[in-house]
């Protein structure tokens, strides 16, 4: 619910009527859900509660970066921990389809609608934290279904947090001229500029 209402404090803050949100990681799918609203399940504070009516009509962009919205592969062996969990966490279901995902998104995405006028996924196949190419049976987990286009990420240097440090340009561009092919074109320029890692690299002591 703080996400919820972080956004809503935000609209009475400023008096604007309408609202871009980005999120990253685990931020995704709280973000997504925060701005769908309906009813929602916290095992640690008290079971169901109102979320509340979407605020997809006042979210101009969504952004969504490096999201699990289809579970995370590493779960599957570890149902047990919170985070992994059946109910509430992140996952993935055990048979294509997904068969028995985590009710959390398996509600998250079928049902509710779009999370703003403007939806877009970005993500990396080489994210580390995804793991297995970013698929869970076969599917993308970073993308979902209400999304308008996609930025695959093309290089393998585009780690879990990279693609939250490094995708402003990109994101910018999106928020300003909702076109997804000027911001693909900056990732290619990107990708031919010295990689995050190679960034990283360049600021390393030399060994010599």
């Amino acid at each position: 619910m703080r996400v919820r209402r972080f956004i809503e404090a935000d609209l009475a803050y400023t008096g604007l009527q309408i609202v871009s949100v980005i999120g990253h990681s685990m931020g995704v799918t709280l973000a997504r859900k925060a701005i769908k609203g309906g009813t929602a399940f916290d095992p640690f504070s008290g079971g169901f509660y109102d979320v509340g009516p979407s605020l997809k009509d006042q979210v101009d962009t969504f952004i969504g970066i490096a999201g699990a919205n289809w579970g995370i592969t590493s779960c599957y062996m570890a149902p047990g921990i919170p985070c992994c969990s059946q109910v509430v966490g992140f996952y993935p279901g055990n048979a294509q389809g997904p068969v028995l995902l985590s009710q959390f998104l398996w509600d998250l995405n079928t049902a509710g609608g779009k999370e703003g006028n403007n939806v877009y996924a970005i993500y990396s196949p080489q994210d580390e934290v995804m793991g297995f190419g970013g698929l869970v049976w076969g599917r993308y987990t970073s993308s979902f279904p209400t999304v308008d286009a996609e930025i695959v990420l093309p290089q393998y240097a585009w780690t879990h947090l990279a693609q939250r440090d490094y995708v402003g340009p990109a994101v910018y561009q999106l928020l300003t001229n909702h076109t997804a092919y000027d911001a693909q074109r900056i990732i290619c320029l990107l990708y031919t500029s010295p990689s995050p890692r190679d960034r990283q690299k360049s600021r390393m002591p030399s060994s010599a």
